[in-house]
């Protein structure tokens, strides 16, 4: 089913609110990785936004955003860079931590519940590129168009779509 500019806007507003609902699935006893969450959302490059919004985010005492280490097992950035803290808060739901790793093989967790919106807006992406239509030379072309997903704050990643006509 075609996805429409209107659903591209509904999604990249939502991005932030999904990520917020993916940590909340990581089980207490458990950690996941930025690009498990990426992988989530539909686009493991997207796993560098994760980490940043991890910075940003708005956190509690009740947040398991602690959960969260980097693909080799190693502690990531915590708040305020305290990596004791995130340690001691996974040891408190005894999950072991090793020289500032977690063995991923025990501790992992990947089987996310999403609807992945990045790969939808990919599929918008794709599905725009296959009406492109370019003629045998340059005098033919009439129109020219492109359309990219950009990460451009912590909270949003936003398409962009570009339409030249000629005529």
């Amino acid at each position: 089913m075609p996805i429409s500019p209107d659903d591209v806007l509904r999604i990249t507003a939502n991005l932030s609110d999904d990520l917020s609902q993916l940590l909340t699935q990581i089980p207490s006893g458990r950690v996941s990785t930025y690009g498990a969450l990426a992988t989530a959302l539909g686009n493991t490059i997207a796993s560098r936004w994760v980490g940043k919004w991890m910075l940003h985010h708005d956190h509690d005492d009740n947040c398991p955003c602690h959960r969260l280490v980097r693909a080799d097992g190693s502690l990531g950035l915590y708040i305020d860079g305290d990596q004791t803290i995130q340690a001691r808060r996974l040891k408190y739901e005894n999950v072991e931590t090793c020289r500032g790793h977690i063995d991923l093989a025990s501790y992992s967790f990947s089987q996310f519940q999403c609807d992945r919106p990045l790969r939808r807006l990919s599929e918008y992406r794709n599905q725009i590129a296959q009406a492109v239509q370019i003629g045998f030379s340059p005098q033919n072309v009439r129109t020219v168009g492109g359309v990219d997903v950009s990460y451009v704050s912590e909270e949003k990643g936003v398409p962009a779509y570009c339409l030249i006509d000629s005529n």
